[in-house]
């Protein structure tokens, strides 16, 4: 669990991860597409998963962990599978709005549910209008970003957080939704990956980022 608004300094037992030779992600003005995301197999594999930052610990100004393969909700329907299978988007929904409002009620199934009453499940994914029009209806501002580190970073240290969704490479084998959540003392970003807790203890290069990146949205309230 991170905040936001600053830049976030990893413990000197963790590491950065490095990367080179980024391609340019596409551009963030997928509004109208419905373009979801791919069904995690990895996840559905692992449907116990790890534990979430506890619900007593949500707070306004600090990025939960939230992991779709959480116990508590892995195995409940959603989008013709199971959360622990298809609901990424969902859970990194619910991160950045818990940091954003501080509003505790709306937790991955409760994003999840919104979701489904409100038209963005399609072909058993997330589609790309739930981080546009959808964040709009919870109450959130959403910005699409290009895949610029500068920007990324000037985001990020203005303490608000990101939503990338990727294509298979270094966090998923599918398509898949991350959050990004701040940058650490040397530039690098911290990610909270829904399915990966162990993305979430390293920061990461942009370069990496980028180079698996469809699209970014900024969020704020």
């Amino acid at each position: 669990m991170r905040a936001i608004a600053q830049a976030i300094f990893p413990p000197a037992a963790e590491k950065t991860v490095e990367g080179t030779d980024a391609t340019a992600a596409e551009g963030a003005d997928a509004s109208s597409e419905a373009q979801g995301e791919d069904t995690n197999t990895a996840a559905a594999e692992n449907p116990s998963g790890p534990n979430s930052t506890p619900k007593e610990s949500w707070q306004q100004g600090t990025v939960p962990e939230l992991f779709q393969t959480d116990a508590t909700w892995a195995n409940e329907s959603y989008a013709g599978g199971t959360m622990a299978k298809n609901a990424c988007g969902p859970t990194c929904m619910a991160m950045v709005y818990i940091a954003l409002t501080g509003d505790t009620s709306m937790g991955p199934m409760e994003m999840a549910n919104f979701c489904e009453q409100n038209g963005y499940v399609e072909n058993n994914a997330t589609t790309w209008d739930f981080m546009t029009t959808g964040a709009s209806q919870l109450g959130l501002t959403s910005t699409g970003l290009s895949a610029d580190a500068e920007t990324v970073t000037a985001e990020l240290q203005a303490g608000h957080p990101i939503i990338v969704n990727v294509g298979p490479g270094s966090f998923t084998s599918v398509g898949h939704f991350i959050v990004l959540t701040g940058v650490d003392e040397s530039g690098k970003i911290w990610v909270h990956n829904p399915n990966a807790p162990e993305d979430n203890k390293v920061s990461w290069d942009f370069n990496i980022i980028a180079r698996d990146a469809r699209s970014f949205w900024s969020f704020s309230a």
